[in-house]
């Protein structure tokens, strides 16, 4: 288990993870929270297809 916490979004950052996530194969749940006044939708922020690709070894969760 490992905790990113980030004081400012960075979409790279959030891709590279994303990606990191989904090549490692293993079981997730990843806690997304945006900083406050940065509305931003979960599926905007995640490469394309993300979570359809991750379905079956994640779960994404707004937080």
């Amino acid at each position: 288990m490992f905790l990113l916490e980030a004081k400012s979004f960075c979409p790279r950052k959030m891709e590279e993870m994303a990606y990191g996530l989904e090549l490692s194969n293993a079981n997730f749940i990843w806690v997304v929270r945006f900083p406050v006044g940065h509305a931003t939708a979960l599926e905007e922020a995640l490469p394309e297809r993300f979570l359809e690709r991750v379905k079956e070894i994640g779960v994404v969760v707004d937080g």
